[in-house]
Parts: C-alpha cells; structure tokens; sequence
C-alpha cells in the first residue's frame, strides 16, 4: 500500500515522524529496496530521530522478564531480577531501519553525538532544534486567572509547581520526577500514554497529581502558571 500511495501521488519528497513505525519502515524499504530506486523513481525521505531507541527498547525488555519474573519461584526470580539487557544489540537494526532516510533530523547535540558513536553517517545528520509559540507560551499576566485554582488539592495547597507535559511513556523518565525528594512542590503529569496507569498505580503521594491530556489554550495557561518545567 505505501508503494502504490506514493506512486500515485508522486510527491517531491517525505516526512517520516518515526522510521521505527510501520509507515517509516515501508517508506524506508519502498525506497531503497522495493525498486522505486531502480526505477529512478526514488523519491527523498526525511526522518526525525528524537527517542533512544536503543534504551528505550533494552528497558522495555527488562522491565518486561522482570515482571515475568515475578511469577516464577524464588531461585529463578532472583535470577531474573538481576537481567540487563544491553541496548547495543538494537543499534544495528537501528541503523538499518534509517538507512533509507536522506537526512535524520535530530533535536539536541547530545543525541547526535549518541548517534555518532553508533555509526551514524554524520552527513546525513541535521540538528533540528526543538522551539516554542512564544505568542501561546509566556509569563503569565498579574491579572490572570490561575488554572490550578479550579483542583481542590491547590486551593487548600498553593505551594509551587514542577511540571511534565507530554506524552506518559517509560522513555520519558518521569519516575525520576516522581521519585525526586521536593516536599516543597506539586508535581503535576500532564499527558496521557501506556505508563500512565502504572504510574498512577506506583505513585499515590498527596503532592503528586496527574491531570490527564490536555490541549490547546488550557494546556498552554497550565503551563504558564507553572514554576518549572
């Protein structure tokens, strides 16, 4: 199906949010390998490269045979309990996967240096800054309406707030937020993903809130009246 859209479409070139997804991987086998290259049919694909995939592969699996291990006897659990899977092994397929991308946009310095020492084609690597609405994102105005006022557990609690926004996923590293010792502030999860529940599960503390997604002009005041993000 990804052949034959772009073939009818014929567009100048492709974005890819994600090569690792089912749409990035036809797009990047369509061109290099499914004869449109051949063909003199190629048509550029540009992919963005913004989570360790690496990591959050490795994690993942050892976070899942731990939780098998739980299930089984004591000798074993304490077998499993102890397994680190490498995120070496997944840099090969890694490169693979965006092997077929003429340019990997990459948001931080950090991760391009990661992607260097991967073996990563550093012609094919462009920094892509991540940005911001300044006319949706800004300090708040002396005379408006605190978005926090509407939560009982502010009203009675108006101590500062530390804020994650995004989407709830074990990439992100929002246990390090949660586990962080400020008695001090509010810890406020604005987001929704496949780590929210078990988040919401681990972490019942008074001063830990978890607000669910929300968008627009709501989601840019709450960010506002926020004290760090």
């Amino acid at each position: 199906p990804t052949r034959a859209y772009i073939e009818r479409t014929k567009p100048d070139g492709i974005y890819v949010a994600s090569a690792d997804g089912p749409l990035g991987m036809s797009t990047s086998l369509v061109s290099t390998i499914g004869g449109l290259e051949q063909n003199h049919q190629r048509i550029p694909f540009v992919a963005s490269y913004t989570t360790r995939l690496d990591h959050f592969i490795s994690s993942q699996l050892t976070d899942s045979i731990r939780d098998l291990g739980q299930a089984l006897p004591q000798f074993a659990h304490a077998i499993i309990e102890n397994v680190n899977i490498s995120p070496e092994i997944f840099q090969g397929p890694i490169r693979a996967i965006y092997s077929g991308a003429d340019r990997i946009m990459v948001p931080t310095q950090t991760m391009i240096g990661e992607m260097l020492e991967m073996g990563f084609d550093q012609s094919r690597i462009v920094f892509w800054p991540r940005g911001i609405d300044k006319e949706k994102f800004y300090p708040p105005e002396h005379d408006d309406n605190n978005p926090y006022m509407q939560y009982e557990w502010y009203q009675h609690d108006q101590r500062p707030i530390v804020l994650f926004f995004g989407r709830v996923s074990l990439e992100k590293n929002i246990e390090v937020l949660l586990r962080a010792n400020l008695p001090d502030f509010h810890k406020v999860i604005i987001g929704k993903g496949p780590h929210l529940e078990k988040l919401k599960d681990e972490y019942q503390e008074e001063n830990i809130h978890f607000l669910g997604p929300k968008y627009n002009q709501e989601l840019a005041t709450l960010i506002r009246f926020a004290h760090v993000h």
